[in-house]
């Protein structure tokens, strides 16, 4: 994630909802922003999710999705979904190490290439039965052994492989309010929102922009002209 932030692309997380995953976008100034569904997702999910909207940009970033069929829908995802498969898992490398592996149709013998690509165990699984690495019954052998095992929900690994998260555009804002090159107010007038739907809008932590608020400084009492009291008689 932190390579694609250094070459430009913006990306955010953001609750899309349990329907979708993530959507990628090209601006009108030409910048490329990915937003992730903030939904708690295994790293090597999120993984997949990021470099399938990768592909997405290059591929079909010049398409109005709303104007495809089903089966046109169907096909750029497919492609897309191809892109993030050889984009994670390089031919060369993959299949030397896939080639290795004692047991292919066995998902606990991939734990090794996970740690090593951060790619789930199915994915994997998938991609070399693409690249003919394994034969149709060894695929089935491996699905039958994914759902005995109970891999389906959750993977090995999974609970113990931490998510990154984007900090591009976190750390932008940073180093603005650090420098005071820009300041809550300024930010309030320009935009005309409250700094608290810049943090969600960015998913940042609600209290994100507390500590950049002004501080208010009371007069030093020193300077404070004491007046004599003042008693009346009853």
């Amino acid at each position: 994630m932190a390579k694609l932030e250094q070459v430009g692309i913006y990306i955010v997380e953001k609750d899309l909802g349990v329907h979708i995953d993530a959507y990628s976008t090209i601006t009108d100034n030409g910048h490329a922003w990915i937003v992730l569904g903030s939904i708690k997702k295994s790293a090597v999910r999120r993984n997949f999710d990021l470099a399938h909207e990768l592909g997405h940009l290059p591929l079909h970033g010049a398409i109005d999705f709303d104007e495809l069929t089903a089966a046109e829908y169907k096909q750029i995802e497919h492609e897309a979904h191809t892109f993030a498969a050889e984009f994670l898992l390089p031919i060369e490398d993959f299949t030397a190490d896939f080639k290795k592996l004692y047991r292919r149709s066995n998902p606990d013998y991939y734990l090794d290439l996970k740690r090593k690509y951060l790619v789930s165990i199915v994915a994997m699984a998938m991609h070399a039965y693409a690249l003919g690495l394994m034969s149709y019954q060894e695929q089935r052998y491996f699905f039958g052994q994914r759902s005995k095992k109970g891999y389906k929900i959750m993977e090995p690994l999974d609970d113990q492989l931490v998510p990154v998260r984007p900090g591009k555009i976190r750390a932008l804002i940073t180093l603005l309010f650090n420098q005071q090159v820009l300041t809550l107010r300024d930010l309030s007038r320009h935009l005309h929102v409250r700094p608290t739907f810049i943090a969600q809008l960015f998913a940042l932590e609600p209290d994100f922009f507390t500590k950049y608020q002004p501080q208010h400084s009371y007069a030093n009492m020193q300077n404070v002209i004491s007046f004599p009291r003042r008693f009346t008689k009853n």
